[in-house]
């Protein structure tokens, strides 16, 4: 039997053999922890090892552990552990450059230009690649400003030099875009479209531009294409606003018609009327007071007709007595209760702003008798140096108006879009509030600055 001593020594032997054992065990399982999560594990066998190898060799990737299994006498299990973070860098590289590819083929189909500026360096140079060269106008890669500001146009180089100053300014945003003209060595006159971005390090005080760069697009088609397209909308907002100004004409020529010639005709008429009835017998007596009493009301139509047409008011005193004029006869026909309110309109205006004001307090009030099942309304008028404003309000049923609205947007017809293509054609703005069971308010504000310029068109026009 051993002594307790060498039992001792011999325990203690066991237990440091034991916990190197456990270290080196450790050891292995950080090692291979390691291997987990930096690699890519491949378990094959040996006839596929070899060209597995060589395929990840020739992506890249490095071997970290190659551990075999003798499985029979044929077959070898290779577990492969391969280096992860090399693999993906490759793809990561793949990735950048397909992104490279997406990039330039965008800025193919959109022909931008690309260009940079180097805010600690070099910050009075433009780097330009080719086709910002096309775009400005110049040869040369690193473009000094000066040379750039030779191609600015006069008129926009004030605003070119604006567009830099932002790139510096600590406060700026970081994005901004801009429009100037720039022109050719052949003297032709193009237009760019600038998108920028600014790059900043620090904060606060210590905030600074390092690096700004962008795009350059020549968009002096899509320009003349606007210009274009404004010509024809002025042009046809002239049409439009002749065509309404003729359709005025007439309805004053057809009211003047119905008021002095037809009106003299059926005034000879009830005089040979009333002279035939006092010479009359009694037989004919009570068919000619039938027929003078057809004649008075026919008469009384044709009267109302010609003022509905054009009221002559309008045309010889303006817009307030004319409305007064119309709203005596307004609430009797429609049981409506108006009420008037203004201020600094007692005084005239020109002939395009009194008809369209009136037309549209006309067409507002029009529509509260047919659709807005209330027996009240009020009409608001006020009238600055710059401009005549309208309101109409009513607390009758409503309507919604953003369908109102949109309404407005296509159709042609009716009487919300004639309103809104009266208020157009001098530069006015129409504004509808409404919903259903809280009533609705029509404002309408008249350029009065606009009288002059109209004035000389119709001028121009005539």
């Amino acid at each position: 039997m051993p002594a307790p001593s060498e039992m001792s020594s011999s325990a203690a032997a066991r237990i440091a053999e034991l916990e190197a054992r456990v270290a080196a065990l450790e050891k292995s399982e950080a090692e291979l922890r390691i291997i987990a999560e930096s690699s890519q594990l491949f378990v094959v066998t040996t006839p596929d090892a070899d060209r597995l190898l060589l395929s990840l060799m020739r992506s890249g990737a490095t071997t970290i552990g190659d551990v075999r299994f003798q499985l029979g006498d044929r077959f070898q299990i290779h577990i492969l552990a391969v280096n992860n973070n090399i693999m993906a860098l490759k793809q990561a590289e793949r990735e950048i450059h397909n992104r490279d590819e997406l990039l330039h083929m965008a800025y193919d189909a959109a022909q931008l230009g690309t260009w940079q500026r180097d805010l600690t360096g070099r910050p009075d140079r433009l780097q330009l690649d080719a086709r910002a060269r096309i775009h400005y106008g110049v040869e040369v890669e690193d473009a000094p400003f000066g040379l750039i500001l030779e191609h600015i146009h006069p008129d926009d180089r004030a605003l070119w030099w604006e567009s830099v100053a932002i790139t510096t300014e600590p406060s700026s945003e970081r994005r901004y875009s801009t429009e100037y003209r720039v022109i050719h060595p052949d003297g032709s006159i193009h237009w760019l479209a600038i998108h920028a971005r600014t790059y900043f390090t620090g904060e606060g005080a210590e905030r600074r531009a390092v690096l700004s760069n962008g795009t350059s697009q020549d968009i002096t088609e899509r320009k003349q294409e606007e210009a274009a397209l404004r010509a024809s909308a002025d042009q046809l907002q002239n049409l439009s606003r002749r065509l309404v100004e003729a359709h005025e004409r007439e309805r004053r020529h057809i009211a003047r018609e119905l008021h002095d010639e037809i009106g003299q005709v059926l005034t000879g008429l009830k005089l040979s009327l009333g002279a035939s009835a006092a010479a009359a017998p009694p037989p004919m007596l009570a068919v000619l007071n039938e027929a003078k009493s057809s004649l008075n009301e026919l008469m009384a139509r044709v009267r109302d007709l010609s003022l509905d047409l054009r009221p002559a008011l309008l045309d010889d005193l303006g817009l307030l007595p004319a409305l007064g004029w119309y709203l005596d006869r307004y609430t009797p026909r429609t049981g409506v209760q108006v009420e008037l309110r203004h201020q600094g309109v007692s005084r005239r205006f020109s002939p395009e702003v009194e008809t369209v004001a009136y037309r549209t307090i006309q067409e507002a009030l029009t529509n509260v008798a047919r659709h807005a099942h209330t027996n009240h309304a009020t009409v608001w008028l006020l009238a600055d140096a710059q401009r005549l404003m309208l309101r109409i309000d009513d607390a009758g049923c409503g309507f919604d108006s953003d369908v109102a609205m949109r309404t407005l947007r296509t159709q042609t017809t009716g009487g919300l879009s004639g309103m809104q293509e009266r208020m157009q054609l001098i530069g006015g703005l129409l504004t509808i509030e409404s919903a259903q069971g809280v009533g609705t308010r029509i404002i309408a504000e008249l350029p009065l600055w606009s009288e002059e310029s109209l004035n000389d068109n119709n001028r121009a026009g005539g």
